[in-house]
């Protein structure tokens, strides 16, 4: 049993080569293995004794890939972003047929956008693309948080954003910057008017 998957923004020529070189190297990697899995930037693959792809529910165990660098901006921030980005280009991936996305978002002056991209295998059905896609969304806190970029790539589905282009062509979508939080309001106070002693007259204010 086998499984490739190419990138939605590769071409043909790129997706069979890219195929091609993961399955000599998986063969040199893991020579006699009955289960291999190879990943790259442009495709993934997997090849098995065992039925994988009966379900296609099961996103095997995804492997999690991050930038070491860390954003200089706020980190919760950033992550909310982050967020809103990648569940918005899974909308779209869950919607469209080829269940791929890509996305850009403004974000602040330190990171001016943030690209996203989103895929499943094109056989799952929209609901599952897009409760796998979520599942992989909400680790991303636990292990991509502050990050520069990250991706979570499973079988079945896969996601990665960075702060510079990263995918071919125009984007799926673009989004707006979030807005910032309002202020918050002063904190109420109360004032006790200080007591005249007694015998005493209250001090007066002689500007005019």
């Amino acid at each position: 049993y086998a499984l490739a998957l190419c990138r939605g923004d590769t071409n043909a020529t790129a997706c069979g080569s890219c195929v091609a070189t993961g399955f000599q190297d998986a063969q040199q990697l893991c020579a006699y293995d009955k289960d291999a899995a190879v990943f790259y930037d442009a495709c993934y693959l997997r090849f098995s004794n065992q039925n994988f792809i009966a379900s296609t529910t099961n996103n095997g165990d995804p492997i999690i890939l991050m930038n070491s660098q860390n954003v200089s901006s706020p980190v919760r921030a950033f992550d909310a972003a982050v967020a809103v980005l990648l569940n918005a280009t899974s909308d779209y991936a869950a919607a469209n047929s080829s269940r791929f996305a890509t996305g850009e978002e403004g974000f602040d002056a330190s990171n001016p956008t943030i690209y996203g991209l989103t895929q499943c295998t094109p056989d799952m059905s929209s609901a599952d693309c897009r409760s796998c896609l979520g599942s992989i969304i909400s680790a991303m806190p636990q292990y991509l948080s502050g990050r520069q970029g990250g991706r979570i790539v499973g079988m079945r589905c896969n996601f990665r954003y960075e702060v510079y282009s990263f995918f071919s062509g125009a984007p799926s979508l673009r989004l707006p910057a979030l807005a910032p939080p309002p202020a918050p309001s002063p904190a109420p106070f109360n004032v006790t008017p200080t007591a005249t002693p007694p015998g005493e007259m209250p001090a007066t204010d002689s500007r005019f």
